[in-house]
Order: structure tokens, then sequence, then C-alpha cells
């Protein structure tokens, strides 16, 4: 039944049966010879409760045994056995096996349904807007850019969300951040997030998303940002914020390895005061290419991004694109990468 309406197989199932069935034997037989008078009634009726109890702990500890999930087409290629093996040897059970083995082989898998996962640095300006798009559908938009443009840009995930709802992280409070939401929430059903440093959010089954910051207490504005760790198959993407040299030093002291990234928001739209070397060399690890996007405006007035910075990482091997040349699209199929910028 599991695997016809399911598509999965319960394999602790056989071993649970074992044991209930006596179990359960157990407790019918002794309640029934519980109503029996005297002593012989009440010791009867202590079996029942203790095999109750046997059977209640079974069943817990059985329960922590996880099922098999079964690829898409399992079930009708068990279908197809099954017709075999009852029906007839003839041309029409023959002719029926073979159109069920056509069916589960014309069926896509739930692999070949699902889509890569696309992230998009969109070109809003001097600010921060991202689009996560899952391989199952849903949707993530880390920050939201600035109040200017935000009609284009809340048009924009109108039309990619359609009447599905958007999931947003606001990494910190700043106007070129966060700005653009209140445009957006009139377009889009929006569910906001926020996460704290540990914490992981559970958006499709196939990718993780980590909260790796805040750590502990922020001087400043910037270094109280969320930064995201998304994880799909063998590539790994890390959305900074704005963070600056104190946050960088603590989520080094605190995650160590784990930030490594193929795919990385250069922080602070490449600030000098922040991408110092210690965290450059942690997050590309042993790595010796992959992609630093930043997010940054066209002649902006702040003369960003700097080009210090940008060298640290383009030492260590990732290619740089910037927003303010366009919208960068990153495609992963969870073993590689791919971006593109659309001018």
């Amino acid at each position: 039944m599991s695997v016809g309406l399911f598509a999965r197989i319960t394999p602790v199932s056989l071993l649970s049966n074992l044991v209930a069935a006596p179990l359960a034997s157990g407790i019918v037989l002794s309640t029934a010879a519980a109503h029996a008078t005297g002593a012989v009634g009440l010791l009867f009726a202590h079996a029942a409760s203790g095999f109750s109890e046997l059977l209640l702990a079974a069943a817990r500890w059985c329960a922590r045994i996880p099922a098999w999930d079964l690829p898409d087409r399992t079930p009708l290629f068990l279908l197809a056995a099954l017709v075999a093996s009852r029906a007839p040897r003839s041309e029409f059970g023959r002719r029926c096996v073979a159109s069920i083995l056509v069916l589960c082989a014309l069926v896509p898998t739930e692999a070949a349904r699902r889509g890569p996962m696309e992230i998009v640095f969109l070109d809003v300006g001097q600010g921060d807007a991202a689009l996560v798009t899952f391989p199952g559908g849903g949707t993530l938009m880390v920050d939201t850019g600035p109040s200017r443009g935000s009609g284009a840009l809340a048009e924009y995930l109108r039309r990619k969300v359609g009447s599905g709802s958007l999931d947003v992280v606001i990494t910190h409070g700043h106007a070129d951040h966060e700005a653009g939401l209140e445009r957006i929430r009139t377009t889009t059903t929006v569910r906001v997030h926020q996460p704290e440093a540990g914490a992981e959010l559970a958006l499709d089954p196939e990718v993780r998303v980590f909260a790796l910051a805040p750590v502990g207490e922020a001087a400043g504005e910037n270094d109280r940002s969320v930064v995201l760790l998304i994880v799909h198959g063998r590539i790994r993407v890390l959305l900074t914020g704005d963070i600056e040299g104190p946050a960088e030093s603590a989520l080094v002291q605190r995650w160590g390895t784990f930030l490594e990234a193929s795919l990385v928001k250069v922080p602070h739209h490449g600030s000098g005061s922040s991408s110092h070397a210690f965290f450059v060399e942690r997050v590309a690890g042993q790595r010796t290419t992959g992609t630093a996007v930043v997010s940054v405006g066209n002649d902006n007035r702040f003369g960003l991004p700097d080009p210090e910075p940008l060298r640290r990482w383009s030492s260590r091997g990732y290619r740089l694109l910037a927003t303010s040349g366009g919208s960068v699209t990153c495609l992963s199929n969870g073993t590689e990468l791919e971006c593109d910028q659309s001018r």
C-alpha cells in the first residue's frame, strides 16, 4: 500500500510486524483471561498492561527509522512485475506488461521535473537584491534594493513568482537593502524571515539554507547583517550583506571551513572596510576558481567598489562580476555553476 500510494518503502515494517503480532496476541489473550476472578484475574491484567507497554515501546522505536523514498516511476515498475507474475502466458498478458513498461519509460522522474537552482543578482542601482529560485520552484529574495526603481523590481517579481508566495530575508536595516520591500508587497504575497545565526530555512528539499550571522554583539548596523550560506549539492553560495571586518572575524572564528563557497556576494558593495585577506582566504579554502559578484551602482557617489578588495578575490581565482554592468544570473545543477551577465 505504501509503495503504490506514497512511493516509499518502510524497511522496518517486516521486523515491526514480527514483534507486534505476538505482543498484540498477548494483549488480547491476557485481557480475556483477566476476567477470571481472584488473584489469577489480577495476574493476567498485569500481564496485559505489560504487553501494552512493550508494544508502545516497540512502536516508538520503529517510528525512528525513516522510510525509503522511491523514484516516481518505481510503483509502475512494481505494478508491471505484479502483472507479469499474475498474467496468463498469452499474447494479451505480454501486451499488458509491455504497455505498462512503456508507460514507465515515459513518466518523468522527480529529478527530470525539477529544474536547476537559479540565483539572479539584480541590477537595482546602488543597493542589494538577489532572487533565488529553487529546483522545486520556490523563491527566496535576499534584500529588496532601494526605493528608487522598486516599481520595476516589483513587476519583475510579480511575473517570476506569479500566484505563489515569495520568501524574503532582509539582511539589515539600511534603505539600499530594504526600502524596495514596501512596493513588492503591493504585487506579491511575501513571507519575511528573520533567522538567527545557526538557524536553517527549510525552503526546498534539495537545497539547504543556513543563517551564519549575525554572530554575537555588533557595533554597527552593517555588522548586524544576516549572512546566508546556500548549499546545493557541491555548490556553495555565500550571501554576505554589508558585513565589515569585525563581523568577518567573528564568522571565521565561529564557522571556519564551513564558510567555503564557490559563489560569493562580495561584502558591502566591494568596500575597503570588508573582504579582508583572512576572510577571503577562509572562504576560498582549497578552491582555485569561483565567482564573486559585487552589487553596486554605476558611477555611485561612494566610489565603490574599491580596487583592493576586488584584487584579493581575483588573486584567489574568483571571476569578478558587478551588477553595475547588468544583472548577473547564476545556474547550479548541484555539481557545476555557470554565471552570465545581461546588459
